[in-house]
């Protein structure tokens, strides 16, 4: 029947020290059997002479509500919290000897999970910065490998082919000017035709509003071409997979490129330059060298990831 009434009460009154009343009711809170009457119920808890205890209280809740979200993030699994007995029991873990009051253990705890959070944080932070690194190396990577697929194409435009055939029926004719010195009319109609290009990245989730802006703001005057990324780079901030395509832009004015790299800023594409597909040793040397940084990178996030686990 003992389910369905509770046991029989008294009210009793606790007169105590106020060095000493910490750890009284740290020994009342173990033997279970007290609840305590609010005797100033009119006062809201910012009124109250222990506000500042509930401010550090809450503050310790918090930490401890980053610490199960970074759990989750990293799919571990908490240790089950187990019986209040077996928490009282262990409670002493926190102190630093015997001589410790309940006072100065709540300071014991509060100065650990600080501790513990500021180097969480600062992991979670420099593990941020290597996703950031490590996207920029392997979004340059796949650019690299489809820049031979995308400067082909920059043959195949129509102003390209007339820029051409027309070089090719002055050969022909034996016409005089085709000899004329670079800096004439002819070296400036050339530098005039000569293609100018933007490459780099863009959240798949952006292309066509960025493709439609393109082609709005430059009114048809560029070439774009875009292909996806196969695999999905993480987010550093959210650490979410988000897929992304490499682009090229084709153009001639510099005017034209102003207003490009505007429109890449506000929709957060990041742009890489690449030197000459001409010049082979340069794009060996890129190649070679994004390489090894690229698995350098690789190889510190994944310590670093290590590092937050056995944190955690």
């Amino acid at each position: 029947m003992k389910w369905l009434r509770s046991e029989e009460m008294e009210y009793i009154s606790l007169i105590v020290n106020e060095d000493a009343a910490h750890d009284c009711v740290q020994k009342l809170g173990d033997l279970g059997v007290l609840e305590f009457t609010d005797l100033n119920p009119e006062l809201t808890p910012f009124q109250r002479r222990y506000v500042n205890y509930v401010k550090r209280c809450d503050e310790m809740e918090r930490k401890l509500r980053y610490f199960e979200v970074e759990l989750a993030k990293f799919n571990i699994a908490p240790k089950p919290a187990g019986s209040i007995d077996q928490f009282l029991a262990g409670s002493a873990d926190i102190r630093y000897g015997s001589q410790d009051t309940a006072a100065r253990a709540l300071d014991t705890l509060e100065r650990l999970l600080e501790d513990k959070e500021q180097e969480l944080l600062q992991l979670n932070s420099m593990h941020e910065k290597l996703t950031r690194e490590y996207n920029e190396r392997k979004e340059l990577q796949e650019i690299i490998s489809r820049a031979g697929e995308f400067f082909e194409i920059e043959s195949t435009l129509p102003e390209v082919q007339s820029r051409r055939a027309s070089r090719t029926s002055s050969r022909t004719g034996g016409y005089s000017f085709v000899e004329a010195s670079a800096s004439g009319p002819v070296g400036e109609e050339s530098s005039a035709l000569r293609f100018r290009n933007v490459t780099g990245v863009v959240p798949a989730d952006e292309r066509l509003k960025f493709e439609r802006m393109i082609f709005r703001t430059t009114r048809g005057n560029c070439f774009t071409r875009f292909s996806p990324i196969e695999e999905p780079l993480a987010d550093p901030a959210s650490g979410q997979p988000v897929t992304k395509h490499a682009f090229v832009i084709f153009f001639q004015s510099a005017f034209i490129e102003t207003k490009l790299r505007k429109i890449c800023d506000a929709f957060h594409a990041r742009l890489y330059s690449l030197p000459s597909m001409d010049d082979r040793s340069a794009i060996a040397h890129l190649i070679q060298s994004n390489s090894g940084e690229l698995n350098q990178s690789s190889h510190i996030l994944r310590r670093n990831r290590e590092s937050c686990v056995l944190l955690c």
